[in-house]
């Protein structure tokens, strides 16, 4: 066939890469970043001749020609070669970082991301996480919607590498809606129960087989010694086996450790997720830390310290929970205190808590030890109303004593405060009088420091000084 004749400044930059090629490689990259000519087909068949693919890509992207570097970039990202200047994700993810700033290759930049989101994860998870590194920019300016791309993740890779977008969108941009709040929640509570069944699966495991294994042993010297003479009579004592002590949420080892610990981080500082969506999905006999949380934010708070005192077992935190509510508004903390109150003195209205053991009797002395240290802080009377009959007063005589000591120390203040309001009463009242008592002479010689006038019959003002002068004049 016969070939058209290209263009002058084709032709030339066209020859021009040639000869950069022929005399000095070094020139080529430089010359293919900036705006040219070349002639697609005839320099990429030169380029592929010396074995320059990264030049080649750079001619492709100068011109427009993305696709075609693309491909490129994944036939030799995905080679067997590591020598090759392109293999690997690296050079792919760069490229895909540069267009996913341009709306109108968003469709090319979720396809060719897939293989590098199969390839390394963490690699691909960087082509969407780095616009979030624009701080001061809204969600609704990005060019790639978070809800585009999240749906991207979760059918193309694993709910890790989802969590992981959802972590760098809500740490690093302004005014993310709720919604993917609510979804990263859904993805750490989702992780949690599918680590914690698989703990559970292998902790079972391990029972059958150490089972098994009790089984499996030897019984032949037990049957020579049964045949020689009778045994001796021994006692057998037992040992109970201990019961196993409860880790605090966030402190199992390994990777349930350390979800939990970024779920509940999440849940007390998150302000925009929606707590009443979330109680319907969490499960009411687990993850008990996390609910209290919940029920926290929609100011349930007796369900919350029920949580703590009953589920839990443990007093301290439900003091702890009143702490962080008196510290952020005394008159609501001063209520909770009472809820507190309410809940350890209350009979639960179960027969036995969440892991089946028997439930809780009412809390008589952690609810009286509250009440001894915190006296501040509690209604005595309400308190006192809230006590069962059944308490002996020697047991409520601490909180009574610092109670009444607190109520006289404030009576005593109180009439300080009184005596010395009284005596500057009657020092402003003598000053008063004083004031009353002053007298003013004017005659005919009186004039006016202002203008120099006569006094005379006008109207005048007094200074406290004792000054005189007109009343226009003052």
């Amino acid at each position: 066939k016969k070939r058209k004749e290209m263009p002058l400044p084709v032709l030339i930059d066209t020859v021009l890469l040639k000869a950069y090629l022929l005399t000095d490689g070094t020139l080529v990259m430089p010359f293919l970043q900036q705006r040219n000519h070349c002639d697609i087909e005839e320099c990429q068949k030169v380029l592929r001749a010396y074995d320059a693919f990264p030049e080649l890509v750079c001619l492709y992207r100068s011109r427009k020609h993305h696709r075609k570097a693309l491909e490129l970039l994944a036939s030799h990202g995905r080679s067997s070669s590591d020598m090759d200047p392109l293999y690997g994700t690296e050079e792919t993810v760069k490229y895909l970082q540069m267009l996913a700033m341009q709306p109108e290759y968003t469709a090319l930049v979720l396809e060719f991301s897939e293989w590098v989101l199969h390839a390394d994860p963490d690699q691909g998870l960087r082509i969407f996480t780095h616009q979030h590194t624009f701080h001061d920019a809204a969600v609704h300016e990005f060019l790639l919607s978070p809800g585009i791309v999240l749906e991207h993740l979760r059918r193309t890779t694993d709910e890790q590498i989802c969590m992981a977008y959802l972590e760098s969108l809500i740490k690093n941009v302004q005014n993310v809606p709720a919604a993917f709040h609510n979804q990263l929640i859904f993805f750490y509570l989702d992780a949690i129960l599918k680590q914690q069944q698989k703990e559970q699966e292998e902790e079972e495991r391990k029972k059958e087989d150490g089972a098994e294994q009790t089984k499996d042993l030897p019984t032949a010297s037990a049957s020579t010694s049964s045949s020689s003479s009778p045994p001796p009579t021994t006692t057998t004592t037992f040992k109970r086996t201990p019961k196993r002590r409860r880790v605090p949420a966030g402190h199992e080892p390994g990777v349930l450790g350390i979800l939990r610990r970024k779920l509940i981080r999440f849940l007390r500082t998150s302000r925009e997720y929606q707590p009443e969506k979330m109680l319907s999905k969490f499960p009411r006999n687990a993850l008990l830390e996390e609910r209290a949380i919940l029920l926290s934010r929609i100011e349930q708070h007796s369900q919350a310290l029920a949580i703590y005192a009953h589920q839990l077992g443990s007093p301290k935190m439900a003091e702890q929970y009143c702490d962080r509510l008196w510290a952020r508004d005394p008159v609501v903390g001063r209520r909770v205190y009472l809820e507190l109150l309410h809940v350890l003195l209350k009979t639960p209205e179960v027969d036995v808590s969440s892991d089946g053991t028997p439930a809780r009797r009412p809390m008589i002395g952690p609810a009286l030890d509250v009440m001894a240290k915190w006296h501040t802080r509690i209604d005595a009377i309400a308190a006192l109303e809230l006590c069962p009959d059944t308490v002996p007063i020697h047991r409520l005589l601490p909180f009574l004593q610092a109670t009444m000591m607190r109520n006289t120390e404030k009576r005593r203040n109180n009439e300080v405060i009184k005596h010395l309001m009284r005596a500057e009463n009657l020092q402003v009242r003598k000053e008063l009088l004083d004031a009353q008592r002053a007298r003013v002479f004017i005659d005919r010689s009186t004039a006016c420091p202002r203008c120099s006038r006569l006094i005379g019959r006008s109207a005048f003002v007094r200074y406290a000084n004792g000054q005189v002068v007109h009343y226009i004049c003052q």
